[in-house]
């Protein structure tokens, strides 16, 4: 999975087709809180109340729920083996090992992979399926935004691994250009970022959220800044 854009047309995809389910006899179920160190204090059934708002409702994740059946091939033939995919480049260590955290291409972008898992932690129509989906998602997130929590790199000395006799970089994910007007990852998966925070809301911890507070500020005046 490059980039994103599989994902992205498969989800318009499901929101465009023609297929319409049946007055469903479930209700939007609360997403499962994953153990975290520091749990949010706040009401995860609150918060799903309340989220996903970005590209999605409560209401369309119900419609989209009902559509992630076999039946579907759009579902079953579609995003269903690119779901298959991703979790066996997590769990054979593709992602987000391979990941270089560099402002150019990377094979395995982290972030993408969230943003899809996010997707599934959503719509789903198991439980369990939707907690491991949240989990991973959580972890890739997280992954990326402690390491840029740590504020822009100040020195290139950083081999990716498995390359390094090549070139050297800033250390993961804190190029101080990383997420610029003319860095390659906003421009190609940066949507995936707000997405995966916004459908996973309820499984972030309060610290969690401080972080990607952190990041998220520093990278927007970033973007002021470069302009």
């Amino acid at each position: 999975m490059r980039r994103s854009i599989g994902f992205i047309i498969v989800l318009l995809l499901l929101n465009s087709s023609g297929m319409r389910a049946t007055t469903p006899t479930f209700a939007l179920p609360r997403l499962t809180q994953v153990p975290v160190a520091d749990p949010a204090p706040d009401s995860a059934l609150a918060q799903t109340a309340a989220h996903p708002r970005l590209w999605l409702t409560p209401a369309e994740v119900i419609r989209l729920r009902s559509l992630a059946v076999p039946s579907n091939p759009i579902y079953a033939e579609g995003l269903e083996p690119l779901v298959a995919s991703a979790v066996a480049d997590m769990d054979e260590g593709r992602v987000p090992d391979e990941d270089c955290g560099q402002r150019a291409y990377t094979e395995y972008p982290t972030e993408a992979y969230a943003e899809l898992f996010a997707f599934m932690a959503l719509i789903h129509p198991d439980a369990d399926a939707r907690t491991d989906y949240a989990g991973r998602a959580r972890t890739l997130l997280m992954h990326i935004m402690d390491a840029a929590a740590q504020g822009p790199a100040t020195m290139r000395d950083y081999a990716c691994p498995g390359d390094e006799s090549g070139p050297i970089y800033y250390p993961p994910f804190r190029d101080p250009a990383f997420f610029t007007e003319d860095s390659d990852r906003p421009r190609w998966h940066g949507e995936a970022f707000a997405l995966t925070v916004d459908w996973i809301y309820p499984v972030l911890s309060a610290a969690d959220k401080a972080t990607i507070r952190t990041v998220f500020t520093r990278w927007g005046q970033e973007i002021i800044d470069a302009g």
